[in-house]
């Protein structure tokens, strides 16, 4: 991969889920947005995917998972580019996915680079997205808090501008029965 330039894309959140995921409990990447969901969902979200017959094969799936972490950080030291992604449909375990990176040894700063930047200079489209300059397509999250400092704050949306319109996930999530994570900042519009 590294001679190759390829990337990976190790959803390691997904198979946090499908390792650690036991019946009635609430999984570590469920835990910060999951009481703010409709009881069917959390209901949904505590079920095992998983069937073990003991105590230790129960150890095994829990091993298995602290092993792929430190493959992920090897992956990270050796230069291959680890980019994020996730198949799950919710748009929540991208941010767990984020948080591995940093459980893995990757710096929050660096993981946050690899989310923007470096997906799209993969991508070969850094020419037009990935930063915030001058000339380029800005489509922006506005967050309570610094992700750079703590990498859970990309959980707590305030805003978002996506093709010059603005949105608020105060409105949008009560609409799908989610409790928001953060209220909207303060807007003013500026002078003529």
């Amino acid at each position: 991969m590294k001679r190759h330039g390829t990337a990976l894309d190790p959803t390691i959140a997904i198979i946090e889920r499908l390792l650690l995921s036991r019946a009635g409990t609430v999984a570590a990447g469920d835990l910060p947005y999951l009481d703010h969901t409709p009881i069917g969902y959390q209901r949904y979200r505590k079920r095992s995917f998983v069937n073990f017959k003991s105590p230790e094969q129960d150890q095994a799936y829990r091993d298995s998972f602290a092993r792929l972490v430190e493959v992920l950080a090897a992956i990270h030291r050796e230069g291959i580019r680890v980019l994020p992604g996730t198949d799950d449909t919710t748009g929540f375990t991208v941010h767990r996915e984020l948080e591995l990176y940093v459980q893995a040894g990757m710096t929050a700063p660096e993981v946050m680079t690899l989310a923007t930047l470096g997906c799209e200079q993969y991508l070969g489209r850094d020419q037009d997205l990935g930063t915030i300059e001058p000339g380029k397509r800005a489509d922006l999250v506005l967050l309570e808090s610094d992700p750079a400092v703590n990498i859970s704050a990309v959980r707590r949306a305030r805003m978002v501008i996506k093709d010059a319109t603005v949105y608020f996930p105060d409105e949008i999530y009560p609409v799908l029965g989610i409790q928001p994570f953060a209220g909207r900042p303060p807007v003013t519009t500026a002078a003529p």
